[in-house]
């Protein structure tokens, strides 16, 4: 028994003391440090896509966090549209986010240039050709503005607004005319304003208020 309780000890110590030695060695190297450049902690990766693609030559667009808070969904685009070439989406110098679009590659018609299509509430609507200016207009793009709420391109009558009174936009009607803004009232006592926008199956739904 005492043989047996000597040799039990004789192999305690052999195995504590390197683990002793390499605790007290203040000389020992510490752990690697990452090199110049590299991350020194974990990274959060791009928001990857929420459902399958609908085919393989398919590309994710990315959400896009706005400063409101709002998130812009991401969705699934062609890889490729013959006759056009895909802009990424991107803020401007007004802080408006303009969303990715097609651009064809061909010019258009004389005095005309490209109003993008876009991506809304879970469907794409084309893009179209316009008139390059309008005497006593200015053209708003298409865009995702700073609160969050999405604006659909459109003309506005250039100089300040009526007071009490704000710029519906106008829109382009399913054959293809444009059908002119007005202006309206910026508030009407206990109804929200719906901006006008296209529906899931392609129709236009006109701007209204409407109870909360």
């Amino acid at each position: 028994m005492r043989k047996n309780l000597w040799l039990i000890l004789l192999l305690a110590t052999l195995f504590l003391l390197p683990l002793s030695a390499w605790a007290d060695d203040d000389d020992s190297p510490g752990p690697a440090s990452p090199p110049p450049g590299a991350a020194s902690g974990p990274t959060s990766p791009a928001p990857g896509p929420t459902s399958p693609a609908p085919g393989p030559n398919y590309v994710w667009v990315a959400p896009v966090n706005l400063p409101s808070g709002v998130v812009v969904s991401g969705y699934w685009r062609p890889l490729s549209l013959d006759g056009s070439v895909w802009v990424d989406g991107a803020f401007d110098d007004e802080d408006r986010f303009i969303p990715g679009h097609w651009q064809p590659v061909a010019s258009g018609p004389a005095d005309m240039v490209w109003d993008p299509g876009y991506w809304y509430d879970g469907f794409w609507v084309d893009g179209h050709w316009r008139q390059a200016s309008r005497d006593g207009w200015e053209w708003i793009p298409s865009h995702w503005n700073s609160e969050g709420v999405f604006i659909t391109g459109h003309w506005r009558p250039v100089g300040p607004s009526p007071d009490g009174m704000v710029w519906e936009p106008g829109h382009w009607n399913h054959d293809g005319f444009w059908i002119e803004g007005h202006w309206r009232a910026v508030e009407n006592a206990g109804m929200i304003w719906i901006p006008g926008h296209w529906n899931h199956y392609g129709f236009w739904i006109e701007g209204h208020w409407r109870l909360p």
